[in-house]
């Protein structure tokens, strides 16, 4: 999950030129469309916030896949 807020852009079709350049890649995916400017100043906000969330999730994640029958065991939750 961490890896993919990280390339929230990219998913969302900043890398197509076309999309970039006329702007349907920073246009929310339901809804109304929004002026340009607008949606673009929105998106890079949310694009920001995922980065953000996507750095923490990683590690996180990383630790609980490989540690995380140790950390239950450490909680007494898992007896095995």
């Amino acid at each position: 999950m961490g890896g993919l807020l990280t390339v929230r852009p990219y998913l969302r079709g900043t890398g197509n030129t076309f999309f970039r350049d006329t702007g349907y890649a920073d246009q929310p995916p339901h809804g109304k469309q929004k002026p340009q400017h607008e949606a673009r100043k929105e998106a890079g906000d949310a694009d920001k916030s995922a980065m953000r969330w996507g750095v923490y999730y990683v590690p996180i994640g990383t630790v609980v896949w490989g540690y995380g029958d140790l950390i239950l065991k450490a909680l007494w939750v898992c007896t095995n």
